[in-house]
Protein backbone atom coordinates (compact mmCIF):
# COMPACT_ATOMS: atom_id res chain seq x y z
CA UNK A 1 0.00 0.00 0.00
CA UNK A 2 3.00 2.57 0.51
CA UNK A 3 4.40 1.33 -2.49
CA UNK A 4 1.61 2.45 -4.26
CA UNK A 5 1.35 5.53 -2.78
CA UNK A 6 5.16 6.74 -3.50
CA UNK A 7 4.80 4.97 -7.19
CA UNK A 8 1.68 7.04 -7.54
CA UNK A 9 3.58 10.67 -5.93
CA UNK A 10 6.32 9.59 -7.82
CA UNK A 11 4.24 8.77 -11.72
CA UNK A 12 2.24 11.99 -10.52
CA UNK A 13 5.51 13.97 -10.10
CA UNK A 14 6.91 12.61 -13.29
CA UNK A 15 3.82 13.46 -15.48
CA UNK A 16 3.36 17.59 -14.19
CA UNK A 17 7.18 17.48 -14.67
CA UNK A 18 7.14 16.00 -18.18
CA UNK A 19 4.07 18.33 -19.58
CA UNK A 20 5.37 21.59 -17.44
CA UNK A 21 8.91 20.58 -19.91
CA UNK A 22 6.58 20.43 -22.80
CA UNK A 23 4.94 23.73 -22.07
CA UNK A 24 8.47 25.62 -22.16
CA UNK A 25 9.58 23.54 -25.09
CA UNK A 26 6.30 25.04 -27.05
CA UNK A 27 6.25 28.42 -25.23
CA UNK A 28 9.83 29.15 -26.22
CA UNK A 29 9.23 27.45 -29.92
CA UNK A 30 6.42 29.97 -30.61
CA UNK A 31 8.50 32.85 -29.01
CA UNK A 32 11.65 32.43 -30.69
CA UNK A 33 10.90 29.88 -33.15
CA UNK A 34 7.66 30.06 -35.15
CA UNK A 35 6.65 32.74 -37.80
CA UNK A 36 4.43 35.68 -36.95
CA UNK A 37 1.55 35.35 -39.13
CA UNK A 38 0.19 38.45 -40.88
CA UNK A 39 -2.82 38.30 -43.31
CA UNK A 40 -2.97 40.12 -46.40
CA UNK A 41 -6.27 40.41 -48.04
CA UNK A 42 -7.88 42.46 -51.18
CA UNK A 43 -9.24 41.65 -54.64
CA UNK A 44 -7.25 39.71 -56.71
CA UNK A 45 -9.19 38.36 -59.78
CA UNK A 46 -11.38 39.80 -61.76
CA UNK A 47 -11.04 43.25 -63.99
CA UNK A 48 -10.51 45.32 -61.11
CA UNK A 49 -7.69 43.61 -59.35
CA UNK A 50 -4.98 45.57 -60.07
CA UNK A 51 -5.45 47.77 -56.93
CA UNK A 52 -5.08 44.29 -55.00
CA UNK A 53 -2.49 42.73 -56.72
CA UNK A 54 -0.17 45.57 -56.64
CA UNK A 55 -0.82 45.55 -52.49
CA UNK A 56 -0.42 42.50 -52.19
CA UNK A 57 3.31 42.56 -54.25
CA UNK A 58 4.43 46.13 -52.59
CA UNK A 59 3.31 43.57 -48.86
CA UNK A 60 5.48 40.93 -50.39
CA UNK A 61 8.44 43.26 -50.68
CA UNK A 62 7.74 44.47 -47.13
CA UNK A 63 7.67 40.87 -45.63
CA UNK A 64 10.78 39.31 -47.42
CA UNK A 65 12.85 43.04 -46.57
CA UNK A 66 12.10 42.24 -42.84
CA UNK A 67 13.31 38.73 -42.81
CA UNK A 68 16.55 39.83 -44.64
CA UNK A 69 16.59 41.70 -41.28
CA UNK A 70 16.44 39.14 -39.12
CA UNK A 71 12.28 39.47 -38.93
CA UNK A 72 10.59 40.78 -35.48
CA UNK A 73 12.66 39.33 -32.52
CA UNK A 74 14.19 36.84 -34.35
CA UNK A 75 10.80 35.43 -35.49
CA UNK A 76 10.35 35.44 -39.28
CA UNK A 77 7.25 36.79 -40.89
CA UNK A 78 4.74 34.70 -42.87
CA UNK A 79 2.11 36.54 -45.93
CA UNK A 80 -1.06 34.20 -45.95
CA UNK A 81 -2.54 35.93 -49.02
CA UNK A 82 -5.85 35.64 -49.65
CA UNK A 83 -8.79 36.52 -52.38
CA UNK A 84 -11.78 38.99 -51.70
CA UNK A 85 -12.68 39.26 -54.52
CA UNK A 86 -13.51 43.00 -53.59
CA UNK A 87 -17.17 41.50 -52.50
CA UNK A 88 -18.22 42.41 -48.49
CA UNK A 89 -19.31 39.34 -47.97
CA UNK A 90 -16.38 37.56 -49.35
CA UNK A 91 -14.32 39.30 -47.43
CA UNK A 92 -15.71 38.57 -44.37
CA UNK A 93 -15.20 35.11 -45.17
CA UNK A 94 -11.88 35.21 -45.85
CA UNK A 95 -11.09 37.54 -42.39
CA UNK A 96 -12.58 34.75 -40.70
CA UNK A 97 -10.66 32.16 -42.25
CA UNK A 98 -7.23 33.90 -41.57
CA UNK A 99 -8.03 34.25 -38.21
CA UNK A 100 -8.72 30.42 -37.53
CA UNK A 101 -4.87 29.81 -39.09
CA UNK A 102 -3.95 32.36 -35.95
CA UNK A 103 -3.53 35.92 -37.63
CA UNK A 104 -4.62 38.66 -35.52
CA UNK A 105 -3.49 41.65 -38.09
CA UNK A 106 -4.71 42.09 -41.71
CA UNK A 107 -3.49 44.22 -44.21
CA UNK A 108 -6.54 45.30 -46.08
CA UNK A 109 -9.00 45.90 -47.31
CA UNK A 110 -8.58 47.99 -50.42
CA UNK A 111 -11.58 49.23 -51.70
CA UNK A 112 -14.45 51.40 -49.46
CA UNK A 113 -17.24 49.09 -50.76
CA UNK A 114 -16.12 46.16 -48.60
CA UNK A 115 -14.68 48.48 -45.80
CA UNK A 116 -18.52 48.66 -43.46
CA UNK A 117 -18.72 44.89 -43.25
CA UNK A 118 -15.27 44.06 -42.70
CA UNK A 119 -15.09 46.61 -39.84
CA UNK A 120 -17.37 45.28 -38.25
CA UNK A 121 -16.36 41.71 -38.60
CA UNK A 122 -12.78 42.78 -37.21
CA UNK A 123 -14.21 44.34 -34.35
CA UNK A 124 -16.23 41.40 -33.39
CA UNK A 125 -13.66 38.85 -34.00
CA UNK A 126 -10.65 40.60 -32.47
CA UNK A 127 -9.03 41.18 -35.47
CA UNK A 128 -7.00 44.25 -36.43
CA UNK A 129 -7.33 45.89 -39.99
CA UNK A 130 -4.59 47.84 -41.40
CA UNK A 131 -5.72 49.30 -45.01
CA UNK A 132 -3.45 50.52 -47.46
CA UNK A 133 -6.10 52.39 -49.56
CA UNK A 134 -10.02 52.43 -47.68
CA UNK A 135 -9.89 56.23 -47.66
CA UNK A 136 -13.88 56.68 -46.65
CA UNK A 137 -14.54 59.32 -44.43
CA UNK A 138 -17.32 57.44 -42.32
CA UNK A 139 -14.46 55.65 -40.46
CA UNK A 140 -12.83 58.34 -39.16
CA UNK A 141 -12.88 59.86 -35.31
CA UNK A 142 -13.68 56.33 -34.26
CA UNK A 143 -11.83 53.67 -32.11
CA UNK A 144 -12.35 50.60 -33.68
CA UNK A 145 -10.27 47.50 -34.95
CA UNK A 146 -9.37 49.79 -38.31
CA UNK A 147 -6.09 51.44 -39.09
CA UNK A 148 -5.14 53.25 -42.22
CA UNK A 149 -2.59 54.80 -43.92
CA UNK A 150 -3.85 56.81 -46.63
CA UNK A 151 -5.55 60.41 -45.53
CA UNK A 152 -9.70 60.16 -45.69
CA UNK A 153 -11.42 60.51 -49.13
CA UNK A 154 -12.84 64.00 -47.70
CA UNK A 155 -9.14 65.47 -48.61
CA UNK A 156 -9.53 64.02 -52.11
CA UNK A 157 -12.23 65.59 -53.01
CA UNK A 158 -10.79 69.16 -51.46
CA UNK A 159 -7.72 68.37 -53.65
CA UNK A 160 -9.54 67.74 -57.12
CA UNK A 161 -11.42 71.03 -56.67
CA UNK A 162 -8.34 72.76 -55.81
CA UNK A 163 -6.55 70.99 -59.42
CA UNK A 164 -9.76 72.16 -61.15
CA UNK A 165 -9.38 75.77 -60.26
CA UNK A 166 -5.61 76.07 -60.39
CA UNK A 167 -4.48 73.95 -63.24
CA UNK A 168 -7.17 74.87 -65.26
CA UNK A 169 -9.96 77.57 -66.65
CA UNK A 170 -12.49 74.74 -65.97
CA UNK A 171 -15.68 76.24 -63.62
CA UNK A 172 -18.58 74.20 -64.43
CA UNK A 173 -18.10 70.51 -63.93
CA UNK A 174 -20.07 67.30 -64.72
CA UNK A 175 -19.66 64.34 -62.26
CA UNK A 176 -19.75 60.57 -62.54
CA UNK A 177 -19.24 58.04 -60.47
CA UNK A 178 -19.22 54.16 -60.29
CA UNK A 179 -22.58 53.75 -57.40
CA UNK A 180 -20.78 49.98 -56.95
CA UNK A 181 -18.32 52.09 -54.75
CA UNK A 182 -20.84 54.89 -53.75
CA UNK A 183 -19.57 54.92 -50.65
CA UNK A 184 -16.46 55.83 -51.15
CA UNK A 185 -17.57 58.15 -53.65
CA UNK A 186 -20.71 60.35 -51.65
CA UNK A 187 -17.68 62.05 -49.60
CA UNK A 188 -15.13 63.25 -52.64
CA UNK A 189 -18.74 64.20 -54.42
CA UNK A 190 -19.50 66.48 -51.45
CA UNK A 191 -15.98 67.57 -50.55
CA UNK A 192 -15.35 68.68 -54.27
CA UNK A 193 -18.70 70.58 -55.04
CA UNK A 194 -18.64 72.48 -51.60
CA UNK A 195 -15.01 73.68 -52.53
CA UNK A 196 -16.43 74.67 -56.34
CA UNK A 197 -19.37 76.37 -55.23
CA UNK A 198 -16.86 78.37 -52.10
CA UNK A 199 -14.62 79.45 -55.26
CA UNK A 200 -17.48 80.40 -57.65
CA UNK A 201 -17.60 77.31 -59.73
CA UNK A 202 -20.25 74.90 -60.25
CA UNK A 203 -21.33 71.62 -60.85
CA UNK A 204 -23.89 71.30 -63.12
CA UNK A 205 -24.70 67.50 -63.58
CA UNK A 206 -24.44 64.15 -61.42
CA UNK A 207 -24.84 60.89 -62.57
CA UNK A 208 -23.65 57.16 -61.84
CA UNK A 209 -23.33 53.94 -63.13
CA UNK A 210 -23.47 50.46 -62.33
CA UNK A 211 -21.51 48.68 -65.39
CA UNK A 212 -20.36 50.29 -68.91
CA UNK A 213 -23.54 49.94 -70.96
CA UNK A 214 -24.53 52.96 -68.88
CA UNK A 215 -21.84 54.76 -70.47
CA UNK A 216 -23.45 56.04 -73.70
CA UNK A 217 -26.56 57.30 -72.24
CA UNK A 218 -24.13 59.25 -69.22
CA UNK A 219 -22.18 60.85 -71.77
CA UNK A 220 -25.44 62.05 -73.38
CA UNK A 221 -26.22 64.03 -70.15
CA UNK A 222 -22.85 65.22 -70.21
CA UNK A 223 -23.47 66.30 -73.40
CA UNK A 224 -26.48 68.09 -72.34
CA UNK A 225 -25.33 69.85 -69.06
CA UNK A 226 -22.82 72.16 -71.21
CA UNK A 227 -20.46 71.44 -68.68
CA UNK A 228 -16.68 72.07 -69.47
CA UNK A 229 -15.08 68.96 -66.94
CA UNK A 230 -15.72 66.09 -65.50
CA UNK A 231 -14.99 64.39 -62.13
CA UNK A 232 -14.50 60.94 -63.02
CA UNK A 233 -14.66 58.25 -59.81
CA UNK A 234 -13.96 54.80 -60.97
CA UNK A 235 -11.53 52.29 -61.20
CA UNK A 236 -9.11 52.52 -63.59
CA UNK A 237 -10.45 50.24 -66.25
CA UNK A 238 -13.53 51.67 -66.16
CA UNK A 239 -12.36 55.67 -66.26
CA UNK A 240 -10.04 54.43 -69.38
CA UNK A 241 -12.89 52.62 -70.90
CA UNK A 242 -15.33 55.55 -70.49
CA UNK A 243 -12.09 58.05 -71.48
CA UNK A 244 -12.03 55.57 -74.60
CA UNK A 245 -16.18 55.92 -75.06
CA UNK A 246 -16.64 59.79 -74.87
CA UNK A 247 -14.01 60.28 -77.90
CA UNK A 248 -15.50 58.25 -79.88
CA UNK A 249 -18.80 59.91 -79.51
CA UNK A 250 -16.78 62.81 -80.05
CA UNK A 251 -16.77 64.38 -76.30
CA UNK A 252 -14.20 65.73 -75.18
CA UNK A 253 -13.67 67.25 -71.82
CA UNK A 254 -10.95 67.46 -69.10
CA UNK A 255 -10.98 64.39 -67.26
CA UNK A 256 -9.99 64.55 -63.38
CA UNK A 257 -9.69 61.67 -61.01
CA UNK A 258 -9.36 60.24 -57.71
CA UNK A 259 -6.38 58.51 -56.25
CA UNK A 260 -8.43 55.18 -57.29
CA UNK A 261 -8.02 55.79 -60.74
CA UNK A 262 -4.30 56.38 -60.83
CA UNK A 263 -2.97 52.64 -61.58
CA UNK A 264 -1.24 51.64 -64.75
CA UNK A 265 -4.76 49.83 -65.63
CA UNK A 266 -5.79 53.50 -66.68
CA UNK A 267 -3.47 54.14 -69.56
CA UNK A 268 -3.41 50.57 -70.57
CA UNK A 269 -7.06 50.80 -70.91
CA UNK A 270 -7.19 54.46 -72.12
CA UNK A 271 -4.55 54.13 -74.31
CA UNK A 272 -4.19 57.56 -75.95
CA UNK A 273 -8.02 58.92 -74.86
CA UNK A 274 -6.45 59.31 -71.27
CA UNK A 275 -4.05 61.78 -72.45
CA UNK A 276 -3.86 65.40 -70.54
CA UNK A 277 -6.31 63.72 -67.95
CA UNK A 278 -5.33 65.26 -64.52
CA UNK A 279 -5.22 62.72 -60.99
CA UNK A 280 -4.29 63.15 -57.54
CA UNK A 281 -2.38 60.50 -55.14
CA UNK A 282 -0.72 60.78 -51.99
CA UNK A 283 2.08 59.51 -53.10
CA UNK A 284 5.05 61.18 -54.60
CA UNK A 285 5.78 58.63 -57.75
CA UNK A 286 9.36 61.00 -58.39
CA UNK A 287 10.55 60.60 -55.03
CA UNK A 288 14.06 60.75 -54.32
CA UNK A 289 14.37 59.25 -50.93
CA UNK A 290 17.13 56.89 -50.88
CA UNK A 291 14.57 53.70 -49.59
CA UNK A 292 11.67 54.13 -51.80
CA UNK A 293 14.33 54.52 -55.17
CA UNK A 294 15.35 50.97 -53.12
CA UNK A 295 11.73 49.78 -53.31
CA UNK A 296 11.05 51.13 -56.51
CA UNK A 297 13.69 49.38 -58.80
CA UNK A 298 13.19 46.31 -56.51
CA UNK A 299 9.65 46.45 -57.62
CA UNK A 300 10.22 46.84 -61.49
CA UNK A 301 12.97 44.38 -61.31
CA UNK A 302 10.33 42.01 -59.28
CA UNK A 303 6.88 43.16 -61.31
CA UNK A 304 8.21 44.51 -64.82
CA UNK A 305 6.56 47.85 -64.03
CA UNK A 306 6.87 50.66 -61.94
CA UNK A 307 4.99 50.75 -58.27
CA UNK A 308 1.59 52.35 -58.16
CA UNK A 309 0.03 54.16 -54.84
CA UNK A 310 -1.35 50.80 -53.75
CA UNK A 311 2.14 48.77 -54.11
CA UNK A 312 3.70 51.93 -51.85
CA UNK A 313 0.70 52.34 -49.03
CA UNK A 314 0.66 48.40 -49.33
CA UNK A 315 4.70 48.27 -48.20
CA UNK A 316 3.93 51.02 -45.60
CA UNK A 317 1.20 49.34 -44.07
CA UNK A 318 2.98 45.92 -43.30
CA UNK A 319 6.13 48.43 -42.26
CA UNK A 320 3.34 49.96 -39.29
CA UNK A 321 2.32 46.18 -38.26
CA UNK A 322 5.94 45.33 -38.04
CA UNK A 323 6.77 47.95 -35.81
CA UNK A 324 3.97 47.72 -33.59
CA UNK A 325 4.17 43.78 -32.92
CA UNK A 326 8.10 44.63 -32.43
CA UNK A 327 7.20 47.77 -29.88
CA UNK A 328 4.26 45.29 -28.24
CA UNK A 329 6.19 42.31 -28.37
CA UNK A 330 3.46 40.00 -29.62
CA UNK A 331 0.72 39.66 -32.40
CA UNK A 332 -2.05 40.05 -30.01
CA UNK A 333 -4.61 42.08 -31.39
CA UNK A 334 -5.19 45.13 -28.59
CA UNK A 335 -1.41 45.34 -27.87
CA UNK A 336 -0.66 45.76 -31.82
CA UNK A 337 -3.20 48.29 -31.81
CA UNK A 338 -2.41 50.14 -28.89
CA UNK A 339 1.47 50.16 -29.69
CA UNK A 340 0.42 51.46 -33.36
CA UNK A 341 -1.66 54.33 -31.25
CA UNK A 342 1.10 54.95 -28.85
CA UNK A 343 4.27 54.87 -31.57
CA UNK A 344 1.92 57.43 -33.16
CA UNK A 345 4.64 58.17 -35.99
CA UNK A 346 6.40 55.27 -38.28
CA UNK A 347 8.89 55.85 -41.25
CA UNK A 348 7.31 55.49 -44.74
CA UNK A 349 8.88 54.59 -48.19
CA UNK A 350 8.85 58.62 -48.50
CA UNK A 351 8.85 60.22 -44.94
CA UNK A 352 6.71 59.97 -41.95
CA UNK A 353 3.25 58.43 -41.48
CA UNK A 354 1.95 60.30 -38.66
CA UNK A 355 -1.05 58.41 -37.32
CA UNK A 356 -4.13 60.40 -34.87
CA UNK A 357 -5.18 58.72 -31.43
CA UNK A 358 -7.62 56.92 -34.07
CA UNK A 359 -5.47 55.30 -35.88
CA UNK A 360 -6.27 57.71 -38.95
CA UNK A 361 -3.58 59.98 -40.92
CA UNK A 362 -3.53 63.03 -42.47
CA UNK A 363 -1.77 64.31 -45.88
CA UNK A 364 -1.25 66.19 -48.84
CA UNK A 365 -1.84 65.35 -52.00
CA UNK A 366 -0.08 65.77 -55.66
CA UNK A 367 -1.22 66.49 -59.31
CA UNK A 368 -0.67 63.78 -61.94
CA UNK A 369 -1.25 64.31 -65.48
CA UNK A 370 -1.09 62.07 -68.06
CA UNK A 371 1.56 63.08 -70.52
CA UNK A 372 2.50 60.61 -73.25
CA UNK A 373 1.70 57.17 -71.60
CA UNK A 374 2.81 58.13 -68.23
CA UNK A 375 1.51 59.96 -64.51
CA UNK A 376 3.58 63.48 -65.04
CA UNK A 377 3.36 65.07 -61.75
CA UNK A 378 2.66 68.48 -61.90
CA UNK A 379 3.16 69.43 -58.08
CA UNK A 380 2.16 69.66 -54.74
CA UNK A 381 -1.67 70.72 -54.01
Amino acid sequence: MIKDKHNLKTWLFFSIGSLLFIAVIFLIYHLFFSSVKLGFSAGLSGLKSELGISGRNGAQLAVEEINRNGGIRGRKLELLVMDDKNDARIACAVDQSLAKQGVNIIIGHMVSSVATDTVKNANENKVLLISPTIAMEELTYIDDNFIRVIASNKVQGYSLAKAVLRETPVRSIAIVYDENNASFAKIINESFEMQMRDSGGSVVANASFKNRSDFKSIISVLRESNADGVLLIASAIDAGMFCQQSRKQNLKLPVFSPMWTMTNDFIQAGGADVEGAYLISQVDLESEAAVYVEFKKAYQDRYGESPSFASILSYDAVMVATAAIQEAGTDSTAQVKDAILRIGEFSGLQGPINMDEFGDVKNSYYLYRVQNGVFKKVGRL
